[in-house]
């Protein structure tokens, strides 16, 4: 696999980062919850998802940004880092692969 420059880090996980997306849409949308609609347009959520601000998510990513890019985290974002690091640090194509078979496999013998 190439390694991938600074600039390539992923910053977003749409699966990983799913709990905390559809929070920060819905709140942007100014309703309870996005998913709870019948139907909603990709282009429509993703102009509700380039308008997310300040929040958990938009922490999240400011957090994921400075780290891949080496900067320093401020005092409240290395708190933040601490509590939430499954939250903040994304899995690797081959972790990620082995949690999906795991569950695979268990789906099979429960």
């Amino acid at each position: 696999m190439p390694k991938t420059k600074p600039d390539e880090v992923r910053t977003i996980d749409w699966r990983h980062d799913e709990q905390i997306i559809f929070p920060a849409v819905s709140k942007t949308m100014g309703i309870a919850d996005v998913r709870s609609l019948p139907y909603l347009h990709w282009w429509s959520f993703l102009g509700c998802f380039g308008e997310i601000g300040e929040g958990l998510f938009s922490t999240v990513l400011s957090i994921r940004r400075k780290k891949s890019k080496g900067k320093k985290l401020e005092k409240y974002e290395q708190e933040f880092f601490k509590q939430n690091k499954d939250l903040v640090v994304l899995r690797t194509a081959e972790e990620q692969a082995a949690i999906d078979e795991t569950e695979e496999f268990l789906k099979t013998i429960i």
